[in-house]
This record gives structure tokens, C-alpha cells and sequence, in this order.
């Protein structure tokens, strides 16, 4: 009699944990699809910057890639995408000629970006 009552009991708290489970599963998946989702569009912005003929745009882009590739956003397996992005976006500044980039002037020194404007 006494372990009639605690079947079921012990069903409801076996379905329950088993649900816990499988519903912290899904958000931590939903969680990691959002956090790609944005970190990409991070990624497209930078990107998008990066090849801008506004040299301060650029700069801003090209910084804008390399702290997005240092830090934890990204995940393990966007890097060499990633890494691809600012390689290409440095050899195209690199290549650029002075006179096609505007009148700003920006220094990166160390990831940071100091805009100067010419006057």
C-alpha cells in the first residue's frame, strides 16, 4: 500500500527532472544561436566598415575586427572565418591609395583608433 503511494509520486519527480533537463538543453542551444547570430552581424558590420573608402571608417572597422577575433564572442568554429575577414580587410587598407581614401586620417596604435582631421 505504502509503495503504491510513492510510485507515482516518484514517476512525477523522475518526468519532471527529465524535463528540467531537456528544457535547460534547449535554452543553452537557443542561448549559443542567438550569441553566433549576433557575434556574425558583429563580424558583417566590421566588415562592411573595413571596406568603406572613409578611412576613418575603416580603421574603425579594421579595429573593430581584430578585437572581435581576440575575444570570446566568437565561436570556435567562426574563427577561420573570421581570421579570413580581417586578413583580407588589412590587405585591401594596406593596398589602398591615399588619394582614394577621404581627407580623415586615422592611426591605429594597438587596436585603438585616433581620428585627426585635417585642416
Amino acid at each position: 500500500m505504502i509503495a503504491g503511494m510513492f510510485v507515482p509520486g516518484l514517476l512525477a519527480l523522475i518526468g519532471s527532472m527529465v524535463g528540467s533537463s531537456l528544457n535547460r538543453r534547449s535554452a543553452k542551444e537557443i542561448e549559443r544561436r542567438w550569441n553566433r547570430e549576433e557575434s556574425l552581424r558583429m563580424l558583417r558590420w566590421a566588415t562592411e566598415l573595413a571596406g568603406s573608402s572613409d578611412r576613418s571608417g575603416a580603421a574603425l572597422g579594421e579595429a573593430a575586427l581584430v578585437k572581435l577575433l581576440d575575444s570570446s564572442l566568437l565561436q570556435p568554429e567562426d574563427k577561420p572565418l573570421a581570421e579570413a575577414v580581417v586578413s583580407a580587410a588589412q590587405t585591401w587598407l594596406e593596398n589602398q591609395p591615399a588619394s582614394k581614401l577621404a581627407n580623415l586620417g586615422a592611426i591605429i596604435n594597438d587596436s585603438e583608433i585616433i581620428t585627426e582631421t585635417e585642416d
